[in-house]
């Protein structure tokens, strides 16, 4: 028997079991309940400015790893200024 996060089935295991099988796979599982976890908060702030519409629950453990791919795709994504724009997350 394994344990794994709802959140890694929903996203990861269904479309690797799906690609692998040609949709044919299906896979059964019952539910453990709820263990309690340490989530924090994530506020994106730009120029110093948090902005709420993009705050972000996130496991602690993977708290870094998660603000360093967001901080990486919004300077992606910004257009280029005159000025400069930080880019920061903090918990």
């Amino acid at each position: 028997m394994y344990y794994e996060t709802t959140k890694y089935f929903c996203f990861s295991f269904f479309d690797d079991l799906k690609s692998l099988s040609s949709g044919y796979a299906s896979f059964d599982y019952e539910s453990a309940g709820y263990v309690e976890t340490k989530l924090v908060k994530m506020d994106v702030l730009l120029n110093g400015k948090v902005v709420p519409e993009m705050a972000v629950v996130s496991h602690a453990g993977s708290a870094r790893k998660r603000a360093k791919a967001i901080v990486k795709k919004l300077c992606e994504l910004l257009p280029r200024q005159q000025f400069a724009i930080a880019v920061q997350v903090t918990s």
